[in-house]
């Protein structure tokens, strides 16, 4: 299922993008974090590729490609931390992004 090869940078893009269309709308705010990770033309490719995706598919990629990007504890952690800067950027969290962020977390730990 696993449709190309990402770097650790494009695999956390792709988490991000899931993150921040918890609410079925990414804000500039949350994009421009993003897109600090990878360039605005691999950020479009992954927001294409995420949008093509049911949400099924989209988690189990998510799913799959943990295990070769987060090694320890640690890297899960930071991971986390950064989806919830995503999910807090435009100041408050609602309940979609506050159930996206356990989701996540409970795939990401297990």
């Amino acid at each position: 299922m696993i449709p190309v090869e990402w770097t650790y940078d494009e695999f956390l893009t792709f988490v991000l993008i899931y993150t921040a269309f918890a609410d079925y709308e990414i804000f500039e705010e949350q994009k421009e974090l993003i897109t600090h990770k990878v360039s605005s033309k691999k950020y479009k490719e992954l927001l294409d590729y995420f949008m093509q995706n049911d949400d099924a598919i989209n988690i189990s990629l998510i799913n799959e490609l943990k295990n070769e990007y987060l090694k320890s504890q640690d890297d899960i952690d930071n991971m986390l931390d950064t989806i919830f800067e995503i999910i807090k950027v435009n100041g408050f969290v609602n309940k979609l992004e506050k159930e996206t962020y356990d989701n996540l977390k409970f795939i990401l730990n297990m």
